[in-house]
């Protein structure tokens, strides 16, 4: 079994900017295999045909999604169903939790999270009415903040804002407004404000702030959902010890380099020799018997199911 698989990105060129799907598994976007014994072969197919290599993990579908996203203009304002809802009315899709870890922001820039509306019938009438700065909460962000957004939450990302989102591998998005734009065909982009207004959540829940890092510790967890954990580290020389209890990893480096290095024996040294990364680099590692480290100066997000 490969120590770890190199992916080939799957670039999408929105009207609003960039985006790159790194690690994905979905008919919309299936990432290429670079090295080993799948070269060329897909992430899809990997996950169709040797299950071993994801801890036997059950399910018709690759449990994430990851995607770095640079916003020059403004998203629209939209929202995502939870799995009940996109099941019943989605042809039995997933729904669609998600996560922000943000890369890089200009001075002043913000996102959209959540509303001021009380109830469906005040949504209704504030959407009615063009009322859209009363019903937005906006939040100011800068580089290093992470934010989770739960099926249910109206959200978008403004422009001047790069970040790493880590998903449920769903590409169902109910957009509730979008600014009278038109798409690449010169048609309308199609809005869902019915579904929307179904699987919004009545009132908005404050967004949490990001966790501390535990004293001493280069580890820090950001987020534990049934969907998803994901967990930064921030290494400043020392030897890292990837966890192998989880069906597999995902590594991606945001700042820095670092090595991958594989232990030996009981006792052996952490090796300095090993497979250097650089920012923008993410990996997929498979459970195995092999103890893995990480060592250098950088920051790392390692997210799992």
């Amino acid at each position: 079994m490969e120590h770890y698989l190199k992916l080939r990105p799957v670039e999408k060129t929105p009207i609003w900017g960039r985006e790159l799907w790194v690690i994905a598994a979905h008919e919309h976007g299936d990432s290429e295999i670079l090295n080993g014994a799948w070269k060329g072969k897909t992430l899809r197919w990997l996950w169709d045909n040797h299950r071993e290599y994801f801890g036997n993990m059950q399910g018709k579908r690759f449990p994430l999604l990851i995607k770095e996203i640079t916003a020059e203009a403004d998203l629209s304002i939209q929202v995502h169903p939870d799995n009940a809802y996109a099941c019943a009315h989605e042809n039995g899709a997933s729904g669609k939790n998600e996560c922000w870890y943000i890369l890089g922001a200009r001075e002043g820039a913000s996102l959209i999270m959540g509303h001021n509306a009380r109830s469906r019938q005040e949504a209704e009438e504030m959407i009615r009415e063009g009322r859209w700065q009363d019903f937005l909460r906006q939040v100011l962000v800068k580089p290093g903040d992470f934010f989770q957004i739960d099926a249910g939450c109206i959200h978008s990302i403004k422009g001047g804002i790069r970040l790493l989102e880590i998903q449920q591998n769903s590409d169902i998005t109910y957009r509730l407004y979008d600014y009278g734009r038109l798409d690449k065909d010169g048609k309308p982009r199609q809005l869902h404000v019915e579904k929307s207004l179904d699987v919004i959540t009545y009132p908005a829940r404050e967004p949490e702030p990001t966790p501390a890092a535990p004293a001493g510790s280069c580890a820090q967890p950001l987020i534990h959902t049934p969907y998803y954990q994901v967990e930064k580290l921030a290494l400043k020389g020392e030897a890292y010890r990837l966890p192998q209890d989880r069906p597999f990893l995902c590594l991606s480096v945001l700042e820095g380099a670092v090595v991958l290095t594989e232990k030996g024996t009981a006792g052996e040294a952490v090796p300095a020799e090993g497979e250097k990364l650089e920012a923008g680099t993410h990996l997929l590692i498979p459970p195995q018997g092999d103890t893995l480290y990480l060592r250098g100066s950088g920051t790392v997000l390692v997210s799992s199911p």
